[in-house]
């Protein structure tokens, strides 16, 4: 799977509706390999990671569709936040 996120220009991540708290670990899965992660806001993820510059976060599907469109469209970027979020991740959500 880890192949699967990497090579991805988007994964875009939507939480079960009966989760309300928590970061998911398919999210840290996805940006712990330097993917970029486009997902769904939740109170926990805003509280830890920020919209833009470790992750992408959108609140409607509208704002999926129109960030989908704007990541795919600056490489750069994209990339830059990818990369932000798996140094955030390498440094607070390891095994130690």
């Amino acid at each position: 799977m880890l192949k699967v996120f990497k090579c991805s220009k988007i994964n875009l991540h939507n939480t079960v509706k009966n989760i309300k708290t928590g970061i998911p670990l398919r999210c840290l899965d996805v940006m712990g390999c330097g993917a970029f992660l486009l997902s769904n806001y939740q109170k926990d993820l805003d509280e830890h990671f920020k919209d833009g510059k470790n992750i992408a976060i959108y609140r409607s599907l509208e704002e999926a569709y129109d960030k989908c469109n704007y990541y795919l469209n600056h490489e750069d970027e994209r990339k830059k936040i990818a990369y932000e979020g798996y140094l955030t991740v390498k440094k607070y959500y390891n095994y130690e």
